[in-house]
């Protein structure tokens, strides 16, 4: 969609203690500064930013939240620094995350042109790791690198192409370096920005 907001689609958890999370891709072209997410709200919860990536146009952030209660017809609203901007908002729930300690480690970047590729290393074991990415140059849908898979992707008809993607598995142990990456395009823009998910 295309706006100052974006919000989800009503959704409820299964039950307590499960970690949110946001992941909020948009694009914009006009005078700087970059656009971002100046802030999230929904469930009742709060939001607090994890990662942020703009250093190319538009921009790819990961917000979480943790629900002590489960959440029924829960919305999730994302406020962009920019109107008219055209953005994509994916919501995650966790069940079985570390309680005391969610959300490990975090990565990302962006490139003018290239491959989107960024790497963590992992703080804890069995953890899941996901990532968002913009692409501004165009609607082009990725090719996910070797034992990855496509959450989510969204071409939009303001030619741009926004998208969630993961590991196939948990990464054991800790202290694992991991990949998130497309292996094409390799001629277009792009931010990403990854997290870990401890269990």
């Amino acid at each position: 969609m295309a706006g100052s907001t974006i919000s989800a689609p009503a959704f409820s958890t299964k039950a307590g203690n499960e970690l949110l999370l946001a992941f909020v891709s948009a694009s914009y072209i006009g005078a700087a500064p970059n656009i971002n997410v100046v802030g999230v709200s929904g469930g009742g919860l709060t939001w607090t930013l994890v990662r942020r990536s703009n250093s190319q146009q538009g921009a790819s952030e990961i917000w979480k939240a943790f629900a002590t209660a489960s959440l029924t017809n829960a919305t999730v609203t994302a406020n962009l620094s920019k109107s008219g901007a055209a953005a994509s908002l994916t919501v995650v729930a966790f069940a079985g995350v570390n309680v005391t300690a969610p959300v490990g480690a975090v990565g990302g970047g962006g490139a003018a042109t290239g491959a989107p590729t960024a790497s963590l290393t992992t703080q804890g074991a069995n953890s899941w790791v996901f990532g968002v990415g913009n692409d501004w140059d165009g609607p082009v849908a990725r090719t996910v690198g070797a034992g990855q898979a496509m959450v989510h992707q969204y071409l939009s008809p303001t030619e741009d192409t926004f998208w969630v993607q993961r590991q196939n598995a948990t990464v054991q142990p800790a202290g694992t370096v991991v990949v998130v990456n497309d292996t094409a395009p390799t001629n277009h823009q792009w931010n990403l920005s990854i997290v870990e998910i401890r269990q």
